[in-house]
């Protein structure tokens, strides 16, 4: 049969208790609903002590056999390679970030052409594309450079 020994989890410190009980049960062991509890024949020092100990006798590759632990080894294994992969995808991204440093073709106006151009730095280049929009190439020319923006 169960026992009807309460064991909770204190929500403030998340330590494992015996005995303690909800307000809920025991308003319904008030009035019968629910079955007295037993006192509790550990305390929560020795509770927690055992668990620790039982943690640390179980060895969780010992009853597998040696189908199994291969079976692991070789998760291991892909695990390894999957791994390396995400790093080297990784790594291939950061150096196409760092080549990628703008991406788009801004309207330049009489309030900013000194800010953009003129203290861009030494190592920008920037290209000025003069157009009227009514010229069918230059706004060809437009769409080109927004697509080779977005490219390099």
């Amino acid at each position: 049969p169960p026992s009807k020994t309460a064991v909770g989890i204190n929500p403030t410190s998340g330590s494992m208790f015996v005995g303690g009980t909800t307000e809920w049960d025991d308003i319904q062991r008030k009035f019968g609903n629910l079955p007295e509890l037993e006192k509790p024949g550990l305390t929560n020092d020795e509770l927690q002590e055992g668990l620790a100990e039982a943690a640390v006798v179980y060895d969780p590759l010992e009853k597998r056999s040696l189908e199994e632990l291969n079976h692991m080894e070789e998760d291991v294994a892909e695990e390894d390679t999957l791994e390396a992969l995400r790093r080297k995808r990784r790594e291939e991204m950061a150096a196409k970030m760092k080549r990628r440093r703008y991406g788009e073709v801004l309207p330049l106006g009489r309030d900013n052409y000194v800010k953009e151009v003129n203290e861009a730095g030494q190592d920008v280049w920037v290209v000025i594309h003069l157009h009227q929009e009514y010229v069918a190439e230059s706004v060809m020319l437009g769409w080109a450079m927004k697509e080779l923006a977005e490219k390099h």
